[in-house]
């Protein structure tokens, strides 16, 4: 990829399988070799994660970096959130 697109603001949008658990998650290896073919190696990237499980809405933040020679495993911690802070949450996080 040219200098020019690997410095361009970008926002890319994937959706992870559900997680049917809340605390520490592993994306597994289908989804890191998924951004791997679809951004630029040795990008970083921020992902932002929300999940709804027991009638409460949880997130997590993740500062990744695209290595497609390794492909380490992406680990989310998810955190409670009241669902009137997830706007202004995510709008505070520069994605």
């Amino acid at each position: 990829m040219d200098a020019a697109y690997r410095s361009a603001y970008t926002q890319i949008y994937f959706t992870i399988p559900s997680i049917n658990s809340i605390g520490e998650a592993t994306v597994d290896s289908y989804f890191t070799s998924y951004i791997s073919e679809s951004v630029p190696d040795q990008t970083a990237i921020k992902i932002v994660a929300l999940t709804y499980s027991n009638n409460k809405y949880y997130i997590s933040t993740q500062d990744y970096f695209v290595n497609c020679s390794t492909q380490v495993p992406i680990q989310l911690t998810f955190q409670e959130i009241a669902e009137s802070d997830i706007e202004t949450t995510l709008q505070s996080i520069n994605i």
